[in-house]
Parts: C-alpha cells; sequence; structure tokens
C-alpha cells in the first residue's frame, strides 16, 4: 500500500517542472532582440549636390566660355568706368537721371568650326534685386572718346579683339557685377556664363 502512494505526486511534479521550464525558454526567446530584416529595411540613397553657380571673379582676371560644343574663348573684363564721357557735340545726351557708363573687354576665340560671331548683347551689368542693364541698342562709333567694341563681328580662331562696350545706367546707382552670356549655336543662352565682380 505505501509503495504505490508516492507514485502520482511524483508524476505531478515532474509535469509540473516539465511545463515551466517550456514557459520559461518561450518568454525567454520572446524577450531577447531579434535581428532586423535586411530585406524589409529601407535602403539608403545618395544624392549628388547641385553644382553651384559660378563665382564672380575680379576685374582683369581670365575665364573660359564655351559656345556651342566645338567652341571655346577666353574672355576678360578690364575696367568699369562711369561715367563713360562722350565726345563733345556727338551723339545724343542720355536720359534724365541717368549718365553712360563703359566695359573694357577682350575676348580671345582658342577654338571654332568656322568664326566666332562676337557682339554686345551677350555682356549685362547686375544690380541689387537682380536687376540687369543690357548694352546700348543705338550708338554711333564716334560717341565716345574710346574704341567701341565690335557689334556682330566674325573672328577667327587665335584672334583676339579688345574695345568698350557702352551702357546707360543709373546716375547715382553703380552695378555689383558684370555678367557674360555665351550664345550657344541656336542663339538661346548657355549656363555656367561667367561673371566680375564691380
Amino acid at each position: 500500500m505505501n509503495d504505490s502512494f508516492p507514485r502520482p505526486r511524483l508524476f505531478v511534479w515532474t509535469a509540473l517542472l516539465v511545463v515551466g521550464a517550456a514557459t520559461f525558454a518561450a518568454c525567454r526567446s520572446s524577450a531577447e532582440p531579434r535581428p532586423a530584416d535586411r530585406s524589409s529595411s529601407p535602403r539608403s540613397t545618395s544624392t549628388t549636390p547641385a553644382p553651384s553657380p559660378r563665382e564672380p571673379v575680379r576685374l582683369g582676371e581670365t575665364v573660359t566660355a564655351t559656345n556651342g560644343p566645338q567652341s571655346q574663348t577666353r574672355v576678360t573684363v578690364l575696367a568699369y568706368r562711369q561715367p563713360l564721357r562722350p565726345r563733345p557735340g556727338r551723339g545724343v545726351p542720355p536720359g534724365p537721371g541717368r549718365v553712360y557708363a563703359g566695359l573694357d573687354v577682350r575676348i580671345c576665340v582658342d577654338r571654332t568650326p568656322s568664326v566666332e560671331t562676337l557682339g554686345w548683347k551677350e555682356w549685362k551689368l547686375v544690380y541689387r534685386g537682380s536687376t540687369a542693364i543690357s548694352p546700348m541698342e543705338t550708338v554711333g562709333q564716334d560717341w565716345f572718346t574710346v574704341r567701341l567694341y565690335p557689334s556682330n563681328r566674325y573672328v577667327k580662331a587665335g584672334k583676339c579683339v579688345r574695345d568698350w562696350i557702352p551702357f546707360e545706367v543709373p546716375k547715382t546707382e553703380r552695378p555689383l557685377r558684370v555678367g557674360y552670356t555665351p550664345q550657344n549655336d541656336t542663339g538661346r543662352p548657355a549656363d555656367g556664363g561667367p561673371g566680375w565682380k564691380l
């Protein structure tokens, strides 16, 4: 009688120990951090910063400009003069509150498939608030005491041209910089034109 009584109690305690160990193992496995699922993690993307606009250079410095895929010139602004004095008795006076001004520029054609067309329309004076003034449209070569830069002149590779470009500007203001935008083969402004600080 005494030999058969403890066996059921031993069986119960053994079952409880097995259930407790299984429960502990399950809780421990759920509490431990799992490695991240690589397939669901977001991919890192690299971005290339946009190119910065070309910084203006000082007067007298030469920059390289392109005019179409096969043309290249070296451009220099040597001086800015305000006012630009007209010859006595020549031309017409500037408008009220305005004076004439001029840029002394030089362009050397390094390479071109045929000839390079040089003129005034590529140039501008830039003021505060990004206001820009273009060169004069109607002017005679004998208006000023300086020689004027040629308008629509054809220049071959290896040649340089230097002269003045006239502007009519506000008398009490001075531009911040000079802008130069070379024209490509279709007549549209090319990107990345240089500038000079004034």
